[in-house]
């Protein structure tokens, strides 16, 4: 089957703007056998996927548990969820940022 080279994943219907800029949209409720399935196809094919903060986990979760890797040349990146309007991202940088100096680097919040 064929695939854009951009695909969006997520469970809120606002990630069907996306179609406005040609992405193939793929709306899951959660990340379930049948629906990672269908995102690891997508993610053969495509170059870009942005999946929403919440099946962002997931799937990092499923691809190490399974022993499986993003292809070289492919770029997932994690979007907010339009519904919940809070990202995690700054956590997220914190958390890099600490492991590579070796400290655990503090911040307010």
């Amino acid at each position: 089957m064929w695939m854009p080279r951009l695909v969006v994943v997520g469970r809120d219907r606002s990630v069907e703007s996306y179609r406005l800029i040609g992405a193939s949209v793929i709306r899951l409720r959660e990340l379930d056998e049948e629906g990672l399935a269908v995102v690891l196809e997508a993610l053969a094919d495509c170059k870009v996927m942005l999946v929403e903060e919440e099946l962002y986990e997931a799937l990092l979760h499923s691809l190490k548990s399974r022993g499986m890797e993003i292809g070289e040349g492919t770029v997932v990146a994690p979007i907010p969820s339009m519904a919940e309007g809070e990202t995690r991202r700054l956590e997220r940088l914190n958390e890099l940022l600490s492991r590579a100096m070796g400290v655990e680097l503090k911040w307010v919040r």
